[in-house]
C-alpha cells in the first residue's frame, strides 16, 4: 500500500493568508496526501478545535469537508498540532510537579482562551500591523519580545495530518514533541499501514532561519535523531520531513546523509529541486514577504524498511502562482510530495541496521539499502 507523505511550509497567517486559504486547501486536497506535515501554522488550541477557529483547526475542517466533496469520508484526517513557543513554557514548568504543569496549561480554560484569541488576533490583524516589518522584527533579537507582545509566541506553530485509518495502531493521541532551541521544535506520530501492519515515525521537523545558524542546525538534527533512540524498535522505519533551512551543502544536510538516510526527491530526480523556497526571484505580492535568497530548504528523508513507491510521484507542489493572480502562491515556500512503500526492503536485517545506525551512529557512514 502506498503511502503518501507531504510536507509543506505555509507561511503562518502572513502574505495575503486570506486570500491564499481556499489556494492552500485546493492544492493540499489536489495532493491527497496520507500524511501531511505543516510548518508556519497558526494553533489556537482547545477552544479553537472547538469553535473552529485557528488556522489549523480550520484548515482541519476545510481540507476534511473538501475530500468528502471529492469522495472521501468526512473526517478522514485527524490533527495533531502545537504552538512551538508555548511547549518552551511547558517545559520551564517540568521542573514543577507534573499536576501544577496539567492545571496550569490543560486545565485552564483562562490560558485556552487567550490561545484562542491570540490566534485569531494574529490571523486577523498580524499584517496589517507590521506589515514589512515581519522580517525586520523577527531577525531583531529582541524581536521575541515583540512578537510575546502581540500574542504570536502562543499560536506560531506547527501540525501533522493524519488520514485516520493510518493511525489504526496506538498512536499517541497528544502531541510528541521536542524542544531543539532558538524557539523550535520537532514533532513525531507513529502510523502503520492499515493492510501490511508495518509501522514509521512521522517527524516534523522546522530548523533554526539564520542565515549563520548552521551549526545549530546541525546540532538540532542531531537531538532529533537522540530523541528517537529510545522509541525507534517502535517502528519500521523513520521519515524526517520539513523545513530544514539549510541548503544541500550545509552541515545538517551533509549529516542526515552520513547518517544514512534518502531524500526522496533527490533519489528520484538524481538532483534536489532548483529552489522550494523562491524568495526575492518570485513573483508572489504581499506586504509581508520574505525577501530572503532562495534555497533549497523543504524534504522528505526516509530510512529502514521503507523506499520510494514504484512507478509512484516524487514531487513539489503548491509552486504555480493561482490562476486568477499571478501575483498570489498557495505559500512562500513550494510542498514536497513523495510516495512511498512500506516493508519494502528485501533483507530486513540491513534495514534494521539502517534504520538504528541512523539514530545511534557510529564511526563509519551507511548507505541506505534499497
Amino acid at each position: 500500500m502506498v503511502l503518501r507523505v507531504a510536507t509543506f511550509n505555509l507561511r503562518f497567517v502572513l502574505d495575503r493568508w486570506a486570500e491564499r486559504r481556499t489556494h492552500c486547501v485546493q492544492c493540499l486536497c489536489d495532493v491527497g496526501a496520507d500524511v501531511v506535515c505543516i510548518q508556519e501554522v497558526g494553533v489556537a488550541g482547545p477552544f479553537g478545535k472547538i469553535c473552529n477557529l485557528g488556522q489549523a483547526e480550520r484548515l482541519e475542517t476545510d481540507l476534511n469537508v473538501a475530500l468528502s466533496t471529492h469522495g472521501s469520508k468526512e473526517g478522514a484526517l485527524s490533527c495533531f498540532a502545537h504552538a512551538e513557543p508555548v511547549q518552551y513554557l511547558s517545559t520551564c514548568f517540568g521542573m514543577f510537579p507534573s499536576w501544577l504543569s496539567h492545571l496550569f496549561f490543560d486545565m485552564n480554560p483562562v490560558w485556552h482562551l487567550l490561545c484562542l484569541c491570540a490566534a485569531v488576533f494574529n490571523e486577523w490583524y498580524l499584517e496589517s500591523l507590521i506589515g514589512r516589518h515581519v522580517m525586520t522584527i523577527f531577525d531583531h533579537p529582541a524581536g521575541v519580545l515583540v512578537y510575546a507582545a502581540l500574542g504570536s509566541i502562543l499560536t506560531f506553530g506547527k501540525a501533522v495530518y493524519v488520514e485516520k485509518s493510518w493511525l489504526s495502531i496506538s498512536s499517541s493521541t497528544k502531541n510528541d514533541v521536542l524542544c531543539i532551541g532558538a524557539w523550535r521544535t520537532a514533532q513525531r506520530v507513529r502510523i502503520a499501514d492499515p493492510s501490511s501492519r508495518k509501522s514509521a515515525w512521522i517527524v516534523n521537523v522546522h530548523l533554526s532561519s539564520g542565515s549563520n545558524d548552521d551549526e545549530l542546525r546541525l546540532r538540532q538534527m542531531e537531538l532529533i535523531l537522540q530523541w528517537m533512540v529510545p522509541v525507534i524498535h517502535q517502528a519500521d522505519a523513520l521519515v524526517i520531513c520539513g523545513d530544514m533551512n539549510a541548503n544541500p551543502h550545509e552541515a545538517a544536510y551533509a549529516f542526515m546523509v552520513e547518517r544514512g538516510f534518502t531524500s526522496c526527491f533527490k533519489e528520484c530526480h538524481g538532483t534536489e529541486p532548483g529552489c522550494t523556497f523562491p524568495g526575492a526571484s518570485s513573483s508572489f505580492r504581499a506586504v509581508s514577504k520574505d525577501n530572503g535568497l532562495a534555497g533549497v530548504y523543504d524534504y522528505v528523508w526516509i530510512v529502514g524498511d521503507i523506499s520510494l513507491a514504484a512507478g509512484g510521484d516524487v514531487k513539489l507542489f503548491a509552486d504555480t502562482a493561482c490562476k486568477a493572480d499571478t501575483t498570489l502562491y498557495p505559500s512562500d515556500h513550494f510542498g514536497v510530495l513523495a510516495d512511498l512503500e512500506l516493508g519494502s526492503i528485501a533483507d530486513k536485517a540491513v534495514a534494521q541496521t539502517a534504520l538504528v545506525f541512523a539514530t545511534v551512529g557510529g564511526a563509519h557512514g551507511h548507505k541506505h539499502q534499497s
